[in-house]
């Protein structure tokens, strides 16, 4: 039994010591923290690796994304900044030998707003706050700037000619994404960029990415794309304070095939007191501002669609809001004055529903400015085709203005029985304040 008993308590402290050991590896193991990769040449060449931090050699974006993807960070993201000479405007051209960049893999960073105006001046902005830093994809087939890794953040790029995907492409792990202050199918806010596809693509899987911001700092432009503008195939995702299908300040076009695409659920276009500028967009007669095809619970708040950025006079899009295809719950403005939308001056309709579920468009002026005073007119305000239980307006805070459109201003075409459109409480033909006339021509 004696030596039963020592066998027992020796295998105790050999388990005690085991434990001990591991806690202690737990205890002294060092988190990884964020490194940060400077890009010193506009030469698109994996083997110009030296991107730390003292610049003493050559590195480019994709041995700065190489490097990043290769050191994940357990504490916040890795950053890659941008000081490129002779400083200014510099364009990173991708080339054909090496194709696509890589996906970033983790968290990180991408900068441009760090690139320097000269050797002495931080924070380089070009006319109409263009960023310094562009990305060319003109010698690619593949897109732009794609990451696969939550809580990355691009910022400060302008970036264009990419004709698969998008511009920036955020997979199905991207979430939380922050996409802010770039120009995006544009170099400079005036032109289009070439071949450009989507402006913007979230994939489907990715909730949380924010594209945009309240503060003008946080703007993109998004504009001059051959697809959407931005495409969401994600759910939950905010899409505030950008300039989509115009130009850099906002008072011509430059557009996209459409607005902004959505086929997912419970996305945000535009915030109330925070919404954009859908303006512009239409390469044919018929693409809107904002789609919405298929999809729950969607919100569209707090937009101009169709107007300039001052909401006095029109830059149209063919359309200014479809929602279709079995789309459900969609709701177009709100009972607040800052969730009101402007949809004005678009070449076709307003608003147009067409086998859809439950739309509510409420507190909107559709077919005035701004102050709702004036007319800005669509050729239709709003058209209801073969919807089920549409809501256009609702109480006085829910009232819309459908007033100054070239047509009728409600026209309602195709019924689904037991499941009625109900208007209630809008100005149809008069001002916000009800006390003058802006007819609709129609009816």
């Amino acid at each position: 039994m004696r030596i039963s008993y020592l066998l027992a308590t020796r295998a105790a402290i050999v388990l005690v010591v085991v434990a001990l050991a591991v806690i202690g590896a737990h205890e002294t193991h060092a988190l990884s923290l964020p490194e940060t990769y400077t890009v010193t040449t506009t030469t698109d060449d994996p083997t110009l690796t030296t991107c730390d931090l003292s610049g003493s050699g050559p590195c480019s974006l994709r041995a700065a994304i190489i490097a990043a993807n290769a050191h994940p960070s357990e504490t916040g993201p890795d950053i890659i900044r941008f000081d490129i000479p002779p400083y200014g405007v510099q364009t990173i051209t991708l080339s054909a030998t090496y194709g696509e960049l890589p996906v970033l893999s983790g968290p990180t960073t991408v900068d441009g707003t760090t690139q320097r105006w000269d050797a002495d001046t931080s924070g380089c902005i070009d006319i109409l706050g263009a960023p310094c830093i562009r990305l060319d994809g003109v010698n690619t087939t593949g897109g732009g700037l794609l990451t696969d890794a939550a809580g990355t953040t691009i910022k400060g790029l302008s970036i264009y000619g990419f004709a698969h995907a998008g511009e920036i492409v955020v997979l199905s792990n991207g979430d939380g994404a922050v996409i802010v202050r770039n120009f995006l199918g544009t170099p400079d806010g005036l032109t289009p960029g070439g071949d450009s596809y989507n402006g913007v693509f979230v994939a489907g899987g990715a909730t949380g990415v924010t594209i945009g911001g309240a503060s003008a700092l946080e703007r993109n432009v998004i504009s001059g794309n051959n697809q959407p503008g931005v495409y969401l195939r994600g759910d939950e995702n905010v899409v505030t304070g950008n300039y989509i299908g115009t130009n850099a300040d906002g008072s011509a076009p430059l557009p996209n095939a459409t607005g902004v695409f959505v086929e997912g659920n419970d996305n945000e276009v535009g915030v109330p007191g925070a919404g954009n500028l859908i303006s512009g967009n239409g390469l044919n007669a018929f693409n809107p501002g904002v789609w919405v095809q298929t999809g729950m619970n969607n919100k569209i708040a707090g937009n101009l669609i169709g107007t300039n950025a001052a909401g006095d006079a029109s830059i149209p899009n063919a359309y200014g809001v479809f929602v279709e295809m079995g789309a459900q719950n969609t709701t177009i403005g709100g009972s607040t004055p800052g969730a009101r939308n402007v949809i004005s001056g678009n070449t076709q309709v307003g608003v147009h529903t067409n086998n859809d579920i439950g739309t509510r468009v409420q507190g909107n002026f559709i077919g005035a400015n701004l102050s709702g005073s004036a007319a800005v007119p669509n050729l239709y305000g709003v058209l209801v085709d073969n919807s089920s239980a549409a809501q256009i307006g609702g109480s006085a805070a829910e009232r819309n203005v459908i007033s100054g459109n070239i047509q009728q201003g409600i026209f309602l075409r195709g019924a689904i029985p037991d499941q009625p459109t109900v208007i209630q409480g809008n100005y149809i033909g008069l001002n916000a304040s009800g006390t003058t006339a802006i007819a609709n021509a129609g009816s």
